[in-house]
């Protein structure tokens, strides 16, 4: 009467049993495969790779598949910078990457790690044409940019370290006033994009070598750019440039975007220690200061990057510095008036990085809004860049003919404005009446008119007169 019961028992252990042994071959499966699929998600593949070629230093970015853990190793005999990127893969046939640099010869992966679908080291070598100072660190994703991973390989022929950089105008004997022009973003940074796919970097770089060129035909004041190329620069660096060599004034050129496609207009903006003033301002604030996320600050790490930094450059800004940039942004704001919308008609406070530089006056012109379909037309003409330029020069040169700093010599006599303050053309060879209405944004009928020219032949050394909108 026992025995059934238990040999039920019997069966029925047997039965739990089997279906514990079961369940645990079934969880070592699963385990086995998330183990395998949770390697395979950690692999860190390279996507693409740019460089960008500035006047010291070549940068290398690797658009990285995921944040990417590396080993940056320096070689002699011959020259080359080793980077081992730990579960590394290769997503991208490098014979066909072009190599955009005055330092790589060519770039390659080790044969000892092409073995990397399992997970080991992928060995990325650059033979290098000479010995360099190579940096690097990796950068997590910002607006449309994923992960990468940045080598900054420095030419010692050509980087010099500035162990007293220059913080007053007076400590450099100069004779004309002198601008340092900033195009806005650069390289690995494209700013803000329109509708039609116009790219802020390109738009500030045309605009501010045409600012430079007019101010350089401009008797008595001279200009240099602070990047001559398609290349990022820190805002630390921008600021260090027109600092370094003493400028009289700092301009940063920008043409930005904001959500609203109805904003539109030029504005001129100034250091503020209290930061933005309205949604627009902190909007634009907040975009700009992100600018070094986008390009990569290599001087600093970017955990200490922060907002107590910007405090302490904002204190140490002299007020002499603020004053004087409020006076040429008023100059400036009412020559844009004359032939654009502006957005504010008073120059705009903001805690912009790039304005943070001290005993130097530093303005930002916000030449439109690429975001808005007029201001983008505009910005990609030739002649309204033309235009802005021009008018940026004439309110600059007001200002500083009022106003010209201590120790240069200013000279007005021979300035490319007449003593009625009308802007005028000195005539070099090669120049001919219609390229010199296109430069200045005119009709040529009217330059004709104003100079009561009979033909179109020019005399060398003889200036016209540029007419301007009262």
């Amino acid at each position: 009467m026992l025995l059934k019961p238990s040999v039920h028992c019997y069966q029925k252990s047997l039965h739990i049993n089997n279906l514990a042994q079961f369940f645990l071959k079934s969880m070592l499966i699963i385990m086995v495969l998330l183990t395998a699929s949770d390697l395979f998600a950690k692999s860190t593949n390279i996507k693409g790779i740019r460089f960008w070629q500035s006047p010291d230093k070549t940068r290398v970015v690797f658009d990285m598949s995921a944040n990417s853990e590396h080993k940056l190793i320096v070689l002699k005999n011959p020259h080359r910078v080793v980077i081992d990127i730990k579960q590394g893969g290769l997503d991208i046939d490098l014979t066909k990457v072009n190599i955009n640099s005055s330092l790589i010869d060519r770039i390659r992966t080790s044969r000892s790690a092409i073995n990397s679908k399992n997970g080991s080291t992928l060995r990325v070598v650059l033979d290098l044409k000479r010995a360099v100072l190579p940096k690097s660190f990796t950068l997590t994703p910002i607006q449309n940019v994923g992960h990468r991973l940045v080598v900054d390989l420095k030419d010692p022929q050509k980087f010099v370290s500035n162990k007293k950089a220059v913080t007053r105008v007076v400590d450099l004997k100069k004779d004309n006033i002198f601008v340092v022009i900033d195009a806005g973003h650069g390289g690995e940074d494209p700013g803000a994009s329109g509708k039609r796919g116009t790219r802020e970097k390109a738009i500030t770089f045309s605009i501010a070598k045409k600012l430079a060129a007019v101010i350089n035909r401009q008797k008595g004041m001279q200009a240099e750019l602070s990047r001559k190329g398609d290349y990022y620069l820190s805002l630390r660096k921008r600021t260090e440039i027109a600092r370094s060599k003493g400028a009289d004034l700092f301009i940063s050129i920008h043409a930005d975007a904001f959500k609203s496609r109805k904003v539109r207009g030029s504005s001129v903006w100034v250091l503020s220690d209290k930061g933005a003033k309205s949604e627009v301002g902190l909007w634009l604030e907040q975009r700009e200061n992100n600018a070094d996320l986008l390009g990569g600050v290599e001087s600093v790490p970017l955990n200490n990057y922060g907002a107590d930094v910007a405090e302490v450059l904002l204190k140490i800004q002299t007020e002499r510095s603020v004053r004087l940039s409020h006076g040429i942004a008023n100059k400036v704001i009412a020559e844009l008036g004359k032939i654009m919308v502006l957005h504010n008609k008073k120059p705009r406070e903001a805690g912009f990085i790039v304005l943070m530089n001290p005993a130097v006056p530093s303005i930002l012109i916000e030449t439109g809004f690429i975001s808005n379909a007029s201001d983008e037309n505009n910005l990609r003409s030739k002649s309204f860049q033309n235009k802005l330029a021009n008018s940026i020069l004439t309110g600059i040169h007001q200002y500083f003919r009022a106003h010209t700093p201590t120790g240069v010599k200013m000279a007005k006599l021979n300035s490319r404005y007449n003593n009625s303050n009308k802007l005028s053309h000195r005539i070099v060879r090669g120049d001919t009446l219609s390229d010199i209405a296109n430069q200045y944004g005119v009709s040529l009928a009217t330059l004709r008119r104003t100079n009561s020219l009979k033909s179109d032949k020019l005399l060398v050394g003889k200036h016209l007169v540029i007419p301007t909108k009262s």
